[in-house]
């Protein structure tokens, strides 16, 4: 049977190879697509969200789809600036970047606040950000996976329990005239720990909205910071079949 390449630990903190990538976004546009399995569980006039379940899982796959009035330049920096999430994220305690790997690939580690008595998670992922034009309309990725790295080791001592990202994809297209952006956003998490798959799962599928409205907020507190910065923009894959090195686009 044929191993999908996002489900894996990664341990090793080699740059990922273009041909890997390229393999990687195959799996993310396939899922990005509609299909019978995907069941809506939220559809306003602003947002919709879907999830699915794939046999011997325990855990939702969510897909989420949204618009916002803001350029790319915003909606990618915020995303993608560890600073400004720091800002505007309310759930964020603190993330960094360990290390950079490799053109518009990084290892972050990010810790998320939890309500009650439920216990701080973390996360350590490997972060892609490719833009793509291979095809007829430019399409902005950002990636994340679980791996592992030695400079953050499972933080038991401070009551942290590590979560694991199976894959965790924003999918940012600018739309016609460049002043809004199509978001899509591709999710499947796993807690760990002790808490219950239904409660995972019901807070997977109707979190989503409220985020978005509060990241709807951010847009338009820091538009005018966002702005001023280049949005970056990783890997650049410019055809199906490039085998060139990547490189890193800013455009200011």
């Amino acid at each position: 049977k044929k191993k999908r390449c996002f489900v894996s630990l990664l341990t090793t903190m080699r740059e990922t190879t273009v041909h890997e990538i390229e393999n990687l976004l195959k799996e993310i546009k396939k899922e990005a697509l509609p299909s019978s399995e995907w069941k809506n569980c939220c559809d306003s006039s602003d947002i919709q969200v879907f999830r699915k379940m794939l046999p011997g899982e325990h855990l939702y796959h969510i897909k989420v789809t949204t618009h916002l009035n803001f350029p790319l330049k915003v909606v990618g920096n915020l995303l993608y600036d560890l600073d400004l999430r720091k800002k505007w994220d309310k759930f964020v305690l603190e993330t960094h970047v360990v290390e950079k790997i490799g053109d518009g690939q990084d290892i972050i580690y990010t810790s998320i606040s939890t309500k009650g008595p439920i216990s701080t998670r973390d996360f350590v992922q490997e972060r892609i950000a490719v833009y793509d034009s291979t095809e007829s309309e430019c399409v902005q990725y950002i990636i994340y996976r679980s791996v592992e790295h030695p400079k953050e080791p499972v933080h038991s001592s401070k009551g942290y329990i590590r979560g694991h990202t199976h894959l965790s994809c924003y999918i940012l297209t600018p739309d016609g005239d460049g002043d809004g952006t199509n978001i899509k956003l591709l999710s499947h998490s796993d807690f760990k720990g002790s808490i219950p798959a239904i409660f995972l799962n019901y807070v997977a599928s109707n979190a989503p909205p409220t985020w978005f409205k509060t990241f709807k907020g951010a847009c338009e507190d820091h538009e005018d910071a966002c702005s001023l910065l280049p949005i970056f923009l990783g890997l650049h894959l410019s055809s199906p079949s490039s085998s060139s090195t990547p490189h890193e686009h800013e455009v200011d």
